[in-house]
């Protein structure tokens, strides 16, 4: 049986929710760490049950890739070979917990030659034995299994980095190195959406969702993948290269979508 591997999350003004799924990875048998980049720290994680919680952080907010090229290291350094990482607003269930463990017992072979493995939920939830792989190029880091050993190759996750576009930096270091990284779909009760915060429209009788982000994160995210577009072609990495410029594309579009459902909703009045 392939040994739990550590179960990690960065934070920045949790709430109880985020320490309860902390809660059913402990129980599920992880051992959890945690880099807090609440200013003056959590008084949740403080106060809160966090026995087997591993609890890091400096007191200021660090940005998320310089706390995961800190996190991933400690991890590292206290002996495991692989650790998951889930965002604050990922939302998962002890099913989730279960099935991952299992997959892992499944794909122990499998995670001698791999760097990063994203999980994500299907239309039809699927058993372990049955989950779909496919090859990855822009996988995000939440939902997440990193192999330690491949990160530390690679320099781990680059701290320069503050928000955006971490991930997809490090799956275009880990494929020009010859990692692979691979999708794995339909694990159980993973749910990246519910806790985003959206805006929705009702129009012709359906409902629309979109979010607006505010123009620094939205330039800072097509700058990111515009440079990493350019360096994957440099280096003849023409997939990930089109893939970038494609979600530079889709983003502007989906932009564009939100504004126009956030104007339609004042127009109606639909505050």
């Amino acid at each position: 049986m392939f040994l739990a591997p550590a179960i990690s999350f960065v934070t920045y003004y949790p709430d109880r929710g985020v320490l309860y799924r902390m809660g059913i990875a402990r129980n599920a048998g992880f051992t959890v760490y945690v880099f807090d980049n609440t200013p003056g720290g959590s008084e949740i994680l403080r106060n809160g049950e966090t026995e087997k919680i591993i609890l890091m952080g400096t007191g200021e907010n660090l940005g998320l890739g310089a706390a995961l090229h800190l996190m991933m290291q400690a991890v590292a350094e206290n002996g495991f070979s692989h650790v998951f990482y889930f965002d604050q607003d990922t939302v998962f269930t002890k099913d989730t917990m279960q099935w991952l463990r299992a997959w892992l017992d499944l794909n122990e072979s499998r995670l001698d030659t791999g760097a990063i493995w994203n999980f994500t939920d299907a239309s039809v939830p699927l058993s372990p034995a049955e989950a779909i792989l496919l090859p990855g190029y822009l996988l995000v880091s939440s939902g997440s299994l990193f192999s330690l050993k491949a990160l530390k190759q690679l320099g781990w996750h680059n701290p320069k980095f503050f928000l955006e576009c971490i991930d997809y930096e490090l799956c275009s270091r880990a494929l020009c190195a010859g990692f692979s990284i691979a999708k794995v779909e339909g694990c159980v009760g993973i749910d990246h959406l519910s806790l985003q915060p959206r805006e929705s429209l009702k129009l012709l009788g359906r409902e629309f969702h979109y979010r607006i982000y505010s123009l620094a994160r939205t330039g800072g995210f097509l700058k990111g993948l515009f440079t990493l577009a350019l360096g994957s072609f440099y280096r003849r990495q023409w997939i990930f290269g089109i893939k970038c410029m494609r979600n530079i594309l889709t983003h502007l579009v989906m932009q564009i979508r939100a504004l126009i459902f956030h104007l339609l909703r004042i127009i109606l009045g639909r505050q």
